[in-house]
């Protein structure tokens, strides 16, 4: 995958890259604010732009935070994930432009598709990045669904931290899915763990990561 300058990231940015660029399954999980998930789409929209995939998936579980939520939304399924994957089609639109973003979606063969996961099951992506982001609210059986559905020449970016999980941990998706990776020692996987330190959004988000995190370990 081309086009994101690397030579100014911090590291586990770098690896991230490198691992979406060499794994068919790549994990970046972590701390808040370490652009997972800008990276995520800005190396899915490169590579749709560079003619090596010939569609973007986006898939995420529906949990609202903290288990919050406004009610009910009476709309499609379609309609309701796109509200939850705003930034991420901003992250897009930045590459590929709005315009075009939109257009894409609102096409029935447009190469951007918003994928409820109840949607999953029966298919197969094949010329695909998928890009899945929240996946520490995921349940193992939907991780399954997700890996299971990569086809011929595609990929999938897991996104996420699984200290923002809003399920127990022995149900958090994420950590399910990294422990498979390294107990089966399954090939072609990339697992990022990015830390506190590599927090690049804000100085302030920094300080909240920081100070979050030693209240939960007690340091």
């Amino acid at each position: 995958v081309t086009g994101v300058q690397t030579c100014a990231l911090p590291i586990y940015q770098k690896l991230m890259i490198q691992s979406i660029e060499r794994n068919t399954v790549t994990i970046a999980s972590g701390s808040a604010g370490t652009g997972k998930t800008f990276l995520a789409c800005q190396m899915a929209a490169n590579a749709l732009l560079g003619g090596e995939v010939q569609k973007i998936v986006i898939s995420r579980p529906y949990v609202a935070l903290a288990n919050r939520t406004t009610g009910f939304k009476p709309s499609t399924d379609i309609e309701k994930l796109r509200g939850f994957v705003l930034p991420m089609l901003g992250y897009l639109g930045d590459v590929l432009g709005k315009g075009m973003v939109e257009m894409h979606i609102t096409t029935p063969d447009g190469k951007v598709e918003l994928a409820p996961l109840e949607s999953l099951r029966g298919r197969s992506f094949d010329n695909s990045i998928i890009l899945v982001d929240e996946s520490q609210c995921l349940l193992p059986a939907e991780v399954q669904a997700l890996v299971t559905r990569l086809g011929e020449n595609s990929r999938i970016i897991f996104c996420g931290d699984a200290m923002q999980r809003d399920v127990r941990e022995d149900q958090c998706g994420l950590l399910y899915l990294e422990r498979i990776i390294r107990k089966y020692d399954i090939p072609d996987c990339g697992i990022i763990k990015f830390t506190k330190e590599d927090v690049v959004r804000s100085g302030i988000c920094k300080e909240f990561v920081v100070a979050f995190d030693r209240e939960i370990t007690g340091e």
